[in-house]
C-alpha cells in the first residue's frame, strides 16, 4: 500500500533519509521473522511461531505491506488461537509475497 509509505514520507518531512531508514531495518527485520517461522515448524515450536508472526505482521502493516500482514496475521492466528502450526509450504508463499513487497518499496522509492 502505497499510501502508507506516502505516509510515512510526509511525517518525516518529506526527509527520505527516514523512510530509507525504515525500509530498510524493515527488509532486514522481516527477512529474519520469516527464518524464524521456518525455524519455528522445524523445531516444533508454537510460542515462537506465534511471536515472530505478530512481529511480521506488525512491521509488515507499518510499511504498507498489507498481503504479507494479513497472511501472517493468519499465521499468528493458527499458532495462538487454534493452536496448530501452519504447512511449510505457506511459509514459502509468505516469502514470495514479501519478496514482492519489497520490490514495490524500491520502485515506490525510486518514484518519491
Amino acid at each position: 500500500d502505497r499510501a502508507v509509505l506516502d505516509d510515512l514520507l510526509q511525517m518525516a518531512g518529506g526527509a527520505t533519509a527516514v523512510v530509507d531508514r525504515i525500509t530498510g531495518l524493515y527488509r532486514t527485520q522481516s527477512q529474519e521473522r520469516i527464518a524464524d517461522l521456518r525455524a519455528a515448524i522445524a523445531d516444533g515450536d508454537l510460542d515462537r511461531l506465534g511471536k515472530a508472526a505478530h512481529a511480521l505482521k506488525s512491521m509488515s502493516f507499518n510499511v504498507g505491506a498489507r498481503v504479507v500482514a494479513e497472511t501472517a496475521a493468519r499465521i499468528e492466528s493458527a499458532a495462538r488461537l487454534e493452536g496448530r502450526f501452519v504447512d511449510p509450504s505457506e511459509i514459502d508463499r509468505l516469502s514470495q509475497t514479501h519478496d514482492l513487497s519489497l520490490r514495490e518499496i524500491e520502485d515506490w522509492r525510486r518514484a518519491a
